[in-house]
Order: C-alpha cells, then structure tokens, then sequence
C-alpha cells in the first residue's frame, strides 16, 4: 500500500489512550482538541474543504481524515478524500479508499462515479464507463456525478465528455462555483488548456475570492500562450494572497520572458 495508506480511518483511541493524550497536552500548555465541539467533525470537515479549494490537497487529505475519524458515517469527507488523491494523481490510493467508502455507502452515485474515475486514470476505460453507467442511473441530477462523467471521457478522448461537464453546470445550484472549478481541475489535469481556461474563468465569475482559482487560471491561459492574461489572473491571485507562491513565482516568470519569446511560443501553440 502507498504513502497515505495510514490515513485515519474512522478508529478512535481507547479511554485509556484519549486520557494519556489530553494529559501530555495539559503539561504543554496545550489546548486539547477534544475539550471544545469546534474540533468535531464539523470543523475537520470545513477545514478539509477550505484547504482543498484552496489548493492545498496534501492538508485537505489530513484534515478529511480526522473528519471521518470523528464521524465515519458521513459521506462527504469520503469524497473530498478521494478528490484530494485524484487530484495529488494517485488514482491506486484513490482506488483503495473508494474501495473502503463503498463498504459503508454501496450505492452513493458520487462515490460510484469516484470508483470510475480511478479506473479511467488506472487504463480500465470500460470499467470506469461501467461505473459511470450505473451512478448516472441511481442519480441523473448530481452534478459531481456529471463532472466524474466528463473526466472519465476526458481520459477517454471522447468528444462527449463536453456535454457532461455542461449538465454539471445546467444542474449545479445557482452560484456554486465549486462545481466549474471541478471541472476546471480535471481538465487541467489532462491538459486540456483551453478547456481549463473557460471552467475556471466561468469560476471565477461566480466567486473571484480564490486566489488558488485564480491561479490555476493564470497556468491554464500561460499553457494556451495568453500571456498577458494569465498575467493578470496571477496578480488577482497575489492581490488576494500575497503568499501565494505559484501565482509571485509565474509573475516573474512572465515579466523576465522577452516578447518575441512569448509570441513564439502563442504562434508554435
């Protein structure tokens, strides 16, 4: 098994162990997590989700952890776990752990459409279709069932996976932006340029708060030889982080390379 095979899993510490723990940290001077509600699932599960789609997929995968470990019979950590491997590219972690989810929700369409993805990055094309299939039929109106539908036929090469990212858009709440910057990820991730580019723009235009969004705007545009675009992007995303690294790191990337340099490569691309 792989280097995040000892993710928490839901076991908890004996009494005996809990009070050990709570002990040392009262001689630290620590607060003990267990002392307050804000520590409970509830928090783990907002923290995970704040530090996924602010890029931070290593933390967010800590932090869904310790919400399935305070509460395994909530779902949603499950997913935005699996979400994280996938988007670390580790689709045989992410393999195991849909595996995992699925002994306690058999028939979740989104993590039935997790399985699928996995098999897609794994080179089982049919199976991941297979498990699309059978999702789509237990719910036709998840839109991160038809973002997980796009990806697979992404992987695919199939054309077909444009109609699914747009029925994600058609059945997403009014204003999720969440949903476009799924898509957006998953495009970037198979490198589709352009395709990235208009998802996480449309993003954007729903909540421009993100620098991490903004940022991976700046990359797909920079990818499509839109300089000066993903210049601008990278600025949004230093002007609401300053310590977005990625973002000061492109900035100066761009503005040190000549112009013909760039025009060369918008022309080669």
């Amino acid at each position: 098994m792989g280097r995040f095979s000892k993710l928490e899993t839901g076991a908890q510490d004996s009494p005996a162990q809990a009070q050990a723990g709570a002990a040392s940290a009262k001689n630290r001077g620590e607060a003990s997590p267990a002392q307050g509600p804000e520590y409970g699932y509830t928090y783990y599960a907002a923290e995970a989700d704040k530090a996924f789609y602010s890029g931070a997929a290593r933390r967010a995968l800590q932090l869904y952890s310790r919400a399935i470990q305070a509460d395994a019979a909530q779902v949603a950590p499950w997913i935005g776990q699996i979400l994280c491997l996938l988007e670390l590219q580790q689709p045989r972690e992410a393999m195991v752990w849909v595996r995992r989810a699925l002994e306690l929700f058999p028939e979740d369409p989104r993590l039935i459409s997790l399985r699928g993805a996995a098999y897609a990055h794994l080179g089982t094309v049919q199976q991941a279709i297979g498990c699309s299939d059978f999702a789509l039929n237990l719910s036709g109106s998840d839109p991160v069932v038809w973002v997980l539908r796009g990806e697979i036929l992404t992987v695919a090469g199939s054309p077909n996976a444009a109609i699914c990212f747009d029925k994600a858009m058609e059945t997403r709440q009014h204003g999720d932006w969440q949903i476009p910057m799924l898509i957006g990820l998953a495009c970037l991730r198979q490198k589709r340029w352009a395709q990235a580019a208009d998802y996480l723009k449309r993003a954007t235009q729903d909540f421009q708060g993100n620098d991490h969004l903004w940022e991976r705007l700046g990359h797909a545009q920079e990818h499509l030889g839109l300089a000066q675009a993903a210049l601008e992007s990278y600025r949004a995303a230093t002007h609401i982080n300053p310590q977005n690294q990625a973002a000061e790191e492109a900035i100066r990337r761009l503005t040190r390379t000549p112009f013909i340099v760039r025009w060369l490569r918008r022309l080669w691309k």
